[in-house]
């Protein structure tokens, strides 16, 4: 049974989405070996210890362990060829077994290894985190750096004028604000790195009140985006060719949109602002911005910030992306080989047992969302469905 279970409206226009160790011997061998070195005379002849210069191995008792590292299985052969026969041990086995990594790593396993046991490999877990860093360099550094001047300086701007009381107006929705940025700066401006650019910000002020009404701390917001932290470049994961960026705190989501995309959702920002205020639970994306950077050669690139719903504290087992259709809604072979496959709804095989003071309201809220993806006439979404299975 799943222990979470995500869910999203995702309207397709807009959605986010070993070194070499020593060779040992079988036991058999190792015992013939140990009775031999134990017959040999106290010193061995000058033949031999040329050889043994030379580099040809020794045949000793070595314990039946796996050594959890070249310093410790080197030490541990070396200490055993000492026991066994009196002559020195190889070069190579004496200068591991002499050196102080060589003892420290011996003894210290000897001390905590109960006799007759194997030693225990530790496996060290590092957290993998999603995307690639944009540093300096990378093709998308300078629009990190622009989106990161662009919206420190806009929800400034707009922190300081919010004055007023009370609703929104229709002119608030439909405001758009322009900033340039030169690179030497300005009076109002900072100097930068990257070449001039144009920052535009449409409704500042209807996205602050979303981001409030979301539960958004303006700073928090401000710093996850803007801050000494950088963002990561997902790619483009779905058929639009849109570019992901990821915040490092992996709350929020910067995604590219078209004219068209971005023309949409202005269009349908009175209801959608009127939509959300009504339905604290809704499972439509979080749009906290929309902003369009224009470089120094005039290329338009316009950006959307959302939430991001993938948790960072615990794995997503099973992902979907569910139409309520049958056709073609599968994921293919080559799909399904890929560690980060959406599965569709053909490929969903699950039964999830759901509370009914959690059932009743999630159910309301469906229909409340498809009421309003219906207004706005939009008929290519889906829902994202993330489950995490328990241990």
């Amino acid at each position: 049974m799943a222990s979470s279970f995500l869910t999203s409206w995702l309207p397709q226009s807009l959605a986010a989405p070993s070194s070499e160790g020593c060779k040992s011997a079988d036991k058999a061998d190792a015992e013939g070996g140990a009775d031999k070195g134990a017959q040999q005379p106290a010193a061995a002849p000058p033949s031999q210890q040329g050889e043994l210069s030379k580099g040809k191995e020794l045949a000793v008792a070595v314990p039946e362990r796996v050594a959890p590292a070249d310093g410790q299985a080197a030490a541990s052969a070396g200490a055993s060829a000492a026991a066994a026969a009196p002559e020195p041990p190889s070069p190579k086995a004496y200068t591991a077994a002499a050196s102080p990594a060589g003892r420290r790593a011996a003894g210290e396993e000897e001390a905590t290894r109960p006799k007759g046991r194997p030693a225990k490999q530790r496996v060290r877990h590092r957290k993998v985190r999603e995307g690639v860093t944009v540093f300096k360099g990378h093709p998308s550094f300078s629009i990190a750096q622009n989106l990161k001047l662009g919206i420190a300086y806009a929800t400034g701007r707009a922190g300081a004028r919010t004055t007023r009381q009370g609703p929104l107006q229709a002119k608030d929705l439909k405001a758009v604000y322009t900033q340039h940025f030169p690179r030497e700066g300005s009076a109002t401006t900072p100097a930068h790195s990257t070449s001039a650019f144009q920052f535009k910000d449409h409704a500042p002020l209807a996205f602050r009140h979303l981001r409030e009404h979301f539960g958004i701390d303006e700073q928090e917001y401000v710093v996850a985006i803007c801050g000494e932290g950088s963002l990561r470049e997902l790619g483009t994961p779905g058929k639009s060719g849109a570019v992901f960026y990821l915040t490092e705190d992996a709350r929020f989501i910067i995604k590219t949109v078209s004219k068209k995309e971005s023309k949409f959702l202005r269009r349908m920002l009175p209801n959608y602002y009127a939509h959300v205020l009504s339905s604290d639970q809704t499972l439509l994306p979080h749009f906290y911005g929309l902003v369009r950077i224009t470089t120094a050669l005039g290329r338009n690139i316009r950006l959307v910030v959302m939430n991001n719903l993938r948790p960072e504290d615990l794995p997503v087992h099973e992902k979907f992306d569910l139409k309520g259709s049958t056709l073609g809604r599968y994921a293919t072979a080559a799909e399904k080989r890929s560690t980060n496959v959406t599965l569709k709804d053909l490929d969903w095989r699950h039964q999830l047992a759901v509370p009914s003071d959690v059932l009743t309201p999630l159910r309301r809220q469906f229909a409340a969302d498809v009421a309003f993806l219906r207004e706005m006439r939009i008929m290519d979404y889906s829902l994202l469905a993330m489950l995490h299975f328990p241990a």
